[in-house]
């Protein structure tokens, strides 16, 4: 089993260019072919295409009888990258005007202050 962070796909364009994922994926593709189960995660999970993009690398580890998924498939549990969501989930419950005002403090009386929750 190899656990892999996965590509920042949610950069690509803006920091990362498109030979950089590119790459990616024929590493990844490689990868999968000689391991049994390839776990991706983190980074990949955070761009809502992430399903999409691992397609080539689930279709290589299927030849070979092997399996790719998440971390949360590897616990028995649906995936629910949150983090890909964020837009969304913020404006369904956006933060206290309180908290807000927490997070605007200076560095040191941030250590030094609990959030409001």
């Amino acid at each position: 089993m190899v656990i892999l962070g996965g590509p920042p796909t949610y950069l690509q364009g803006f920091r990362i260019g498109e030979e950089f994922f590119r790459t990616a994926l024929v590493h990844m593709e490689m990868i999968a072919k000689e391991v049994e189960t390839l776990v991706i995660d983190h980074h990949l999970l955070r761009d809502e295409g992430w399903y999409k993009f691992l397609e080539p690398v689930r279709k290589s580890a299927e030849k070979m009888e092997h399996r790719v998924i998440t971390a949360a498939e590897l616990a028995r549990k649906e995936p629910n990258p949150l983090e890909c969501r964020r837009k969304e989930l913020y404006e369904e419950e956006k933060p206290s005007a309180e908290f807000l005002k927490w997070s605007k403090l200076p560095k040191e009386k941030l250590s030094e202050t609990a959030p409001p929750l």
